[in-house]
């Protein structure tokens, strides 16, 4: 039987692969879809490291225990921010046009 401290470093280490693959699934699925993706971070707070490649900031962040993955768009309604200033908001408004048939 193996000590709590591996069984917590096992626990992490397991749990980092699953955050990632969950993440990654969010990641893909944009990106299948069409939708710009302009973060996709493992983990949350402050960068550590990381490096920008097409559009996208890839990242290793301070808190490794979660991740998120922000496209375009997202924030959008946030405080002091027009709509008009994103142009998530115009492919949102062209798909929900496509999706009427008002087009």
């Amino acid at each position: 039987m193996g000590t709590i401290l591996g069984t917590i470093l096992a626990f992490l280490i397991v749990f980092g692969i699953l955050v990632f693959i969950h993440e990654f699934g969010h990641f893909f699925m944009a990106k299948l879809m069409g939708i710009r993706v302009e973060v996709f971070s493992f983990g949350y707070g402050k960068r550590l490291l990381g490096f920008k490649k097409g559009n996208t900031d890839y990242r290793i962040s301070l808190i490794p225990m979660g991740g998120y993955v922000k496209m375009l768009g997202e924030g959008m309604f946030e405080p002091g921010r027009a709509l008009n200033q994103t142009a998530g908001f115009h492919k949102a408004t062209e798909v929900l046009l496509v999706q009427t048939n008002t087009c």
